[in-house]
């Protein structure tokens, strides 16, 4: 392969370029592929890819700030918790078991969002709003 010129913050690698490479803001850890192409251009240590800044690499400590714990800034409604492992579309969650199927497709990768607190459920008739489960 021809070396190509890697941008700034940017190394050339002989080795594996992970399809995954660590980014800011951090990407929930979605399952990774575990297939790296041989050669190519990553980020130097101590830089990230940068998704606002069309994945150019930046030094770690210039990435917009993230909370250590973003689902701290979560605001979350009445019943509901936030969490580091939602699954999104909220059809997605726990649903009354009266609920009508609703057709959509479910991934279970986790998403940084809010969930039902213990004792909750999603109640389809109330657009989805956690309600206490013997309420449904």
């Amino acid at each position: 392969a021809e070396k190509v010129p890697c941008r700034k913050g940017e190394v050339w690698t002989e080795g594996c370029v992970t399809p995954c490479p660590e980014t800011c803001p951090p990407y929930v850890r979605q399952p990774c592929p575990f297939m790296c192409k041989l050669r190519g251009c990553i980020c130097k240590m101590g830089y990230v890819r940068d998704r606002y800044k069309n994945n150019t690499c930046v030094p770690k400590d210039k990435c917009p700030k993230q909370t250590s714990n973003a689902a701290a800034m979560q605001r979350c409604a009445k019943g509901e918790q936030p969490s580091d492992c939602a699954l999104l579309p909220i059809i997605c969650q726990a649903l009354c078991p009266n609920a009508p199927p609703t057709g959509v497709m479910c991934s279970q990768v986790c998403h940084k969002g809010c969930i039902c607190k213990a004792g909750y459920i999603r109640d389809p008739r109330k657009s989805y709003k956690c309600v206490e489960e013997d309420k449904c």
